[in-house]
């Protein structure tokens, strides 16, 4: 398990130090290319031809390859950060909204979205795949757990029915059922159960054909699943 120094676990599907030697060369590459070109228009042209041509090659690279080094994402209780360009911050016990959404075309991908917060789950592509190590997928699944407790804790006045924060049957399917999913992935992980049999991969299949993009899984689709 990678866990950082401040105690939050990463929950990153490729790790930073897998990409990291590729973007450190992109950066390089970049930096050379434009100084190369840069010289080259700036001595046969004007220096400030030079200068933008530099800038318009080496600007865009080095954005994505600094953008790339600098990504990375954690949760630390029931709070998910996020590292790429802007930090962004969100607590599941107060997000917004909090849901696994599925987008389906060649790739086949699902992410754990709160409020402006995505975390790629998995991916597939056919029955081959990658998934989020268990240790993230474990520290996701407290996280959840934990929120929903949170949040319930919040509501002062429920509904007197009992029904406040239940879920609906064709609805986003709630925190703990989220949780739930998460859990028999876990065990599916761990006993090594084959990619199509899996609950994420399940839950992707679940949404139905190619072509949906966003697609939120529901309460009933989990319990089918975990049922």
């Amino acid at each position: 398990m990678i866990v950082l120094a401040d105690g939050a676990v990463n929950v990153n599907l490729v790790a930073p130090a897998e990409v990291r030697p590729k973007l450190q060369r992109l950066l390089l590459i970049a930096v050379g290319v434009g100084v190369i070109l840069g010289m080259f228009f700036g001595v046969n042209f004007t220096w400030w031809a030079g200068v933008i041509v530099a800038l318009v090659i080496a600007v865009p690279l080095v954005v994505i390859a600094v953008a790339g080094l600098r990504r990375n994402q954690s949760i630390e209780g029931t709070v998910l950060t996020s590292r790429s360009g802007p930090t962004r911050v969100v607590d599941l016990a107060t997000a917004g909204s909090v849901a696994i959404t599925v987008n389906r075309s060649r790739v086949d991908q699902a992410m754990l979205r709160a409020d402006n917060v995505a975390v790629t789950l998995a991916v597939y592509s056919g029955e081959r795949g990658r998934e989020l190590p268990i240790d993230s997928v474990a520290a996701l699944e407290r996280g959840l757990r934990e929120a929903d407790t949170l949040a319930r804790h919040e509501v002062i006045e429920p509904e007197a029915d009992g029904s406040a924060g239940a879920s609906v049957p064709d609805g986003p399917a709630t925190m703990t059922e989220l949780a739930d999913l998460l859990k028999a992935h876990l065990r599916a992980e761990a006993v090594g159960t084959p990619l199509p049999e899996r609950p994420l991969y399940k839950a992707i299949q679940a949404t139905g054909g190619g072509g949906h993009a966003g697609a939120t899984v529901t309460s009933a689709q989990v319990r089918a699943i975990t049922g």
